[in-house]
């Protein structure tokens, strides 16, 4: 018998795509049996249907006909994961990423899961930091943390980093990176360290199995989850074509407020921010009316109390 959890991871183990997945869950939803732990045999039956319906390729037809042939290492396994996942619709999953094309069914954690209760706020920004960038990136990293609430960055180079370390010295359990790898994977591997910190005092999340190693498209799913898990998105340092910039593209669709640090006309490091700003993005102008115009937004959402 397999609960929902494990019914997903299994067809994660099987590579089978997100979109199939949530053909699967629809279907699931569909039938009302989403709170009950299925045979295998009953799991075949439901891909089975999906394959007449033409939902689903036949070519991926024998996903739960195989289980009976799995080892014990492979069902301790699935238990393991479905220990440390949280799925959609869950008390700890975030509430936003429910307004998101496609969220992750399964989000798996290590660290403290009880930091996405707090007020979330994205950041983003250039791997080719300034001085200037880096030292704002700590002092607003630093405020946002002081007012209890969490800086959330996907644990890359330049501004990511900033923000991670900044949060990790102000306080413990201040800091979310969402991760474009599984846990067993480190990007870049320079992060080994930092990363290995964060599971002990923070929290990493990842949409992906632990051993997955990072791809090209893994990095703009990751983005949807950086910019979708808060209703700001506060962006550092970043030139007109720089990739931090796809996070903002994120938020954009999905209604967020929008951040921008302004900087000199003459700094290529600054030409995207500023553009954002005349385009309509918030200039963050001081730490002080940052806070302020969070604390409204967060006042919007039922993050904080009046």
């Amino acid at each position: 018998m397999l609960s929902l959890k494990e019914q997903l991871i299994v067809l994660q183990l099987e590579k089978v795509s997100l979109a199939l997945q949530w053909q699967y869950f629809r279907q699931l939803l569909a039938l009302k049996l989403q709170s009950y732990p299925l045979k295998y045999s009953y799991c075949q039956q439901i891909i089975n249907y999906l394959i007449k319906k033409g939902c689903w390729p036949e070519k991926e037809q024998a996903v739960f006909s195989k289980l009976s042939q799995k080892s014990d290492s492979y069902w301790a396994h699935i238990h393991k994961l479905s220990q440390c996942s949280l799925l959609i619709g869950e008390a700890d999953y975030p509430k936003l990423w429910l307004e998101i094309p496609q969220p992750p069914l399964l989000i798996y954690f290590k660290g403290n899961i009880q930091q996405l209760h707090q007020p979330l706020v994205s950041i983003a920004g250039t791997r080719q930091t300034s001085d200037y960038g880096r030292q704002l990136t700590h002092e607003i990293s630093r405020a946002l943390v002081e007012e209890g609430w969490q800086v959330v960055a996907g644990l890359g180079e330049g501004t990511d980093q900033n923000s991670h370390q900044a949060a990790i010295r102000t306080k413990d359990h201040s800091t979310i990176a969402i991760l474009a790898t599984g846990f067993e994977e480190v990007y870049p591997r320079e992060h080994a360290q930092l990363q290995s910190q964060m599971v002990h005092s923070q929290l990493l999340l990842s949409e992906f199995l632990p051993h997955q190693k990072a791809e090209k498209y893994h990095f703009m799913m990751r983005n949807r989850l950086i910019a979708g898990i808060s209703p700001a998105t506060l962006l550092i340092e970043a030139s007109k074509k720089d990739t931090a910039l796809y996070k903002i593209h994120f938020a954009l669709e999905g209604n967020r407020e929008i951040f921008a640090l302004p900087g000199r006309i003459t700094d290529t490091r600054s030409a995207g921010c500023n553009s954002l700003i005349a385009q309509g993005a918030r200039p963050i102008l001081s730490k002080q009316q940052l806070i302020q115009d969070l604390s409204e937004i967060f006042k919007a959402h039922d993050m904080i109390e009046e």
